[in-house]
């Protein structure tokens, strides 16, 4: 895990905090591009492996709205992709059947 944690920035490198007001702001200047780069490599590491990736954008501590990463959307394309591998499985066995 230690790897595909190392595949990810830390988000404390890119974090900004501005007090105006009374008020904190946090920014994460530069982060998503970084970010954008990580998921990619991080996703080759887990072979799309969508439940992967999102153990370790929790366990690396990036909140899900500046991870970049949709959790649903990716395990519906992943269940997609094995369903259209089994119906394809299963019209061969017909046809050799």
């Amino acid at each position: 895990m230690k790897k595909l944690l190392a595949l990810l920035p830390d988000i404390k490198d890119y974090e900004k905090i501005e007090e105006q007001f009374g008020f904190t702001t946090r920014i994460y200047t530069g982060f998503g591009e970084v970010m954008a780069k990580g998921l990619i490599e991080l996703s080759d590491a887990v072979n799309g492996c969508p439940m992967c990736t999102l153990a370790a954008i929790r366990q690396k501590g990036i909140p899900m709205e500046l991870s970049g990463f949709d959790y649903k959307e990716e395990l519906n394309k992943c269940w997609s992709e094995i369903n259209e591998q089994e119906q394809e499985a299963d019209q061969w066995a017909t046809y050799y059947s």
